[in-house]
């Protein structure tokens, strides 16, 4: 891979796909009505910090409470 993950959901959506991992790309306002589909979730981070931690997008914690729940 010859592309850089930073980037909008759309080029990293064609990314997987190419390395035949079948994707669908859903909008921030339909987690919770897509989530009890879903297999796998992937998400990156802006940084991570000394203790561990990450740093990220607004969205990522509410993506990830969502899916605890499921």
């Amino acid at each position: 891979m010859t592309e850089s993950l930073g980037g909008s959901g759309e080029s990293i959506k064609k990314i997987l796909e190419h390395q035949k991992i079948p994707t669908k790309l859903i909008s921030d306002s339909a987690i919770a009505v897509a989530m009890p589909k879903v297999d796998c979730i992937f998400v990156g981070c802006e940084a991570v910090v000394e203790n561990g931690g990450i740093i990220n997008k607004v969205g990522t914690f509410t993506l990830a409470l969502v899916a605890q729940t499921f």
